[in-house]
Parts: C-alpha cells; structure tokens; sequence
C-alpha cells in the first residue's frame, strides 16, 4: 500500500497579491511552476539542489527570469527540533526580482 502525504499549504506575505498583479505572464509562469514543485517537492534533496539555507529560511534564485524567493517550513513540531513529520506549511516570506 503506498503513503500519500498530504501537501504543506501555502502562506504568502501581504503584499504578494499586488506583486503577482505586476508581474508579467513569464514571471507568473516560472514562479506558479516553482511554487507547485516546492509545494510537492520540499524535501527532495533534488529539487533543492542550488537552494540556499539560513539557519530556518530557505532560498532560491529563479535565473531565467531573475527572481530571489524565501520562505520558512512550518512543522508540527516545535521549532529547534529536527522535524519527523512533514511540513504543515510553506510560508512565503519573499517573492521579487533580484536587486541589479
């Protein structure tokens, strides 16, 4: 019998539906794509090849469009221990174009 877990839900910082207004149709492509993966692929040493970890926050650089996005894992359990069971939540903290 095979497990299926239940994906993490998505929390998004407040301004990110105004952000998402202003991107174009590419950048909504790549960063949909790449929050759908995240959402299914969180903890796939893969995917997360290239990621970057700061002590509980998490990046990553979208190169074909020039995007930085950050976010935290949300566990059941309490943060500080190593988490067992999978992430409840995926919390966007920052979706946006890399400074030039």
């Amino acid at each position: 019998m095979t497990s299926h877990r239940q994906p993490p839900t998505f929390t998004v910082y407040p301004q990110f539906a105004k952000d998402w207004d202003r991107f174009s149709a590419e950048e909504k492509e790549v960063v949909g794509d790449f929050l759908e993966t995240l959402q299914e692929e969180y903890d796939n040493p893969v995917f997360q090849q290239g990621w970057e970890l700061n002590g509980k926050y998490w990046g990553a650089i979208l190169p074909t469009i020039g995007f930085r996005v950050i976010w935290v894992l949300e566990y059941p359990s309490h943060l500080g221990v190593v988490p067992t069971q999978p992430a409840r939540n995926i919390n966007i903290l920052m979706c946006e174009p890399i400074p030039e």
